[in-house]
């Protein structure tokens, strides 16, 4: 979006700025891994894959890629090591090849930064949005972000660092995106710290308010 005011005619030479959503990282920080998921009853011995929408059957969300994806993944996963758990869902009927555990729609904020604490890669595979809160709030919590290429979760993950970006609507990008991040995730944990770290360098709200602030003074 900075790139195309920057374009236009009607904007041309003018100063452009891009300030991002902030995020409140005393909030959104990593939990206690092994309480969340005794709260939240899923198993200590799997790798949990996370998705969350308000409808997952909805389009823009990408869930037909996601289940393409897991279908992939069930070649190279057995289902006693992967399990799905969705949060957010209007329906529980889900088609998926591995167990799912559907936790619902969460009121509150501590409640959900727990459960991105529990999982060991969030899959954001929307092909319309913005800049989707869920994978900001995950990469808070030290959960890695698996996502397309595109909308504004491409500014949000770092590919190979914090996450993988696989390419748009190319479901077997995102299966080995989800592979590439669970075995990142189980070998090596500096991708958890690296998105922690992103986070709080890039999106921490007193942060994200400053930037206003001096944007305002420069301005003045």
């Amino acid at each position: 979006m900075k790139e195309r005011v920057g374009e236009a005619s009607l904007t041309d030479g003018l100063r452009v700025e891009k300030i991002p959503n902030g995020i409140d990282t005393t909030i959104f920080q990593p939990g206690d891994r092994a309480t969340g998921r005794r709260i939240f009853d899923l198993p200590e011995d799997k790798q949990i894959i996370l998705f969350g929408a308000i409808n997952p059957d909805d389009e823009r969300k990408g869930y037909t890629y996601l289940k393409a994806a897991l279908e992939e993944l069930e070649d190279r996963y057995d289902s006693s090591e992967v399990e799905i758990a969705i949060f957010g869902q209007l329906s529980s009927d889900f088609d998926l090849p591995f167990e799912v555990n559907s936790v619902g729609y969460l009121y509150d904020d501590e409640a959900l930064s727990l459960l991105y604490s529990t999982a060991d890669v969030m899959i954001v595979p929307s092909v319309e949005d913005v800049f989707p809160n869920t994978a900001l709030e995950a990469t808070a919590c030290g959960t890695p972000v698996v996502a397309f290429d595109s909308t504004g979760t491409a500014d949000i993950v770092a590919h190979k660092e914090t996450g993988y970006l696989a390419e748009f609507k190319n479901s077997s990008d995102l299966c080995e995106g989800i592979e590439w991040t669970l075995q990142s995730r189980k070998h090596n944990r500096t991708i958890s710290s690296h998105a922690r770290t992103r986070a709080l360098e890039r999106y921490e709200i007193k942060e994200v308010a400053n930037r206003y602030r001096r944007l305002y003074e420069n301005l003045s």
